[in-house]
């Protein structure tokens, strides 16, 4: 957002070139300008949001005309985005949490000519923007990148609004980029012996394992057979130093009996020396059982019982474990298998907007009037009603529509079609967008 002449801040241009470009913000020279920053999760109460730390931007590159960086790493370090006010979350009813952040820019604190003079013609200039959301449930705080691209313009410039321009550069102008995330819960890496069995994997499938003839995922036995090697590189080791101390008589007994002064004969016995390096061995060869065959114990490799687990209904039993949480960005996929406009209930649930909707496994991205992407479904783990109940509730005398519905892991979508044809065309794209992703 740039300053106007009012004093208000209002949301930048963004030309996309196609539909896969996040596209580029229209920046004015020498304004000031506010970065605003919308997050939504649906994850509800398994992964709660406790703060959000660490707005910055950084890593200024240029982008040239097939979008590849043209320039190095200059190490410039990241500026930090003081922020408006403290960050804004708000939990929904159905599950999602939104929040809302607002964090100053000064183009010039990076101390780059990319951001301080006009961008030539065809060419961008990138940034990425940086922060973290700190939970309960995860040990080290979530961290989020987002490569933002901007092209700084004269004082004076303004862009033609003529539609015929835009149809003919085939552009679109938004007022918003966005980006998806998925994020993936694992166990910690076992630093005690008791959970050693969160880190088998014995039962998890490897892309392409069955066409490997002899070959079979192994189990506790890989981790006896390195803690074998080890120890037995550790004695050969032990062996060859001590060849380089030990004398070659070192242990070696008397040649032969010794005869007393009766003239009988009788075994030479060991020096004190000798006896004192014998007892050193034998301590040796009696110590007690090594740590790492005790890491090995029947208790440390199986699954606890059920009786042993942690149950969320019993607070007295302790928090649950923290998890190491892995953070993934998914960019769109390049194949549209279904694009249209539907109509879907509005946010307070009381009149139908017009949407406009492209199906992009595993996402159902919807679009406003405007072209400015407002929400995004994951279809993955999805349910598919062609005739909901509730929409009989919905319909009009003077007007039909088609209501279908997609009962996703947290929240129910609700869509209305024209007519029945096209409310099956959409219905068969859905599922043929299941089918694919099954198969890859």
């Amino acid at each position: 957002m740039e300053i106007s002449e009012d004093g208000s801040y209002q949301p930048v241009e963004v030309v996309q070139n196609n539909t896969l470009d996040n596209g580029a913000y229209q920046l004015h020279q020498g304004l000031q300008r506010r970065i605003v920053l919308h997050l939504t999760h649906s994850s509800g109460d398994t992964l709660p949001w406790e703060q959000v730390t660490g707005f910055c931007a950084g890593q200024v590159h240029l982008l040239d005309k097939s979008g590849s960086v043209s320039d190095l790493d200059n190490g410039q370090p990241d500026v930090t985005l003081p922020l408006v006010a403290p960050p804004v979350i708000r939990n929904n009813d159905d599950g999602t949490t939104l929040v809302k952040m607002v964090g100053q820019w000064d183009s010039s604190s990076h101390d780059s000519l990319l951001l301080d003079r006009p961008t030539v013609e065809n060419y961008r200039v990138q940034l990425t923007l940086k922060w973290q959301i700190i939970s309960p449930r995860t040990i080290h705080p979530m961290k989020f990148n987002l490569n933002v691209a901007v092209q700084t313009r004269p004082r004076s410039w303004f862009r033609q609004n003529s539609l015929l321009a835009q149809l003919w550069q085939n552009t679109r102008v938004v007022r918003s980029s966005t980006a998806n995330y998925s994020i993936t819960l694992k166990p910690t890496a076992a630093k005690r012996a008791g959970d050693l069995w969160r880190m088998d994997t014995t039962g998890e499938y490897i892309s392409g394992e069955e066409m490997l003839s002899g070959w079979a995922p192994r189990g506790i036995s890989l981790i006896r057979d390195f803690i074998d090697l080890r120890r037995r590189q550790r004695r050969t080791a032990e062996i060859e130093a001590a060849k380089g101390v030990l004398s070659i008589g070192a242990l070696t007994p008397p040649m032969g009996p010794t005869s007393t002064a009766d003239g009988e004969e009788e075994e030479a016995a060991p020096s004190e020396t000798q006896k004192a390096l014998l007892q050193k061995f034998l301590d040796v060869w009696l110590a007690p059982t090594p740590k790492s065959d005790a890491l090995l114990l029947r208790s440390n490799t199986t699954t606890p019982e059920p009786s042993h687990a942690v149950d969320d209904n019993h607070p007295d039993q302790g928090p649950p474990p923290a998890l190491a949480a892995q953070v993934e960005h998914h960019p769109k996929t390049p194949s549209v298998l279904k694009s249209g406009w539907l109509l879907s209930p509005d946010s307070s649930g009381t009149r139908w907007v017009k949407r406009f909707c492209e199906l992009r496994r595993p996402y159902l991205h919807l679009y406003s009037s405007e072209g400015d992407e407002v929400a995004a479904l994951n279809l993955t783990n999805s349910r598919i009603d062609a005739e909901p109940e509730v929409a009989k509730l919905l319909q009009r005398e003077n007007l039909r529509m088609e209501v279908w519905a997609v009962y996703a892991i947290n929240k129910a979508w609700l869509f209305a079609a024209r007519n029945d044809r096209e409310r099956g065309e959409w219905i068969w794209a859905v599922d043929r967008s299941y089918v694919l992703g099954y198969e890859g």
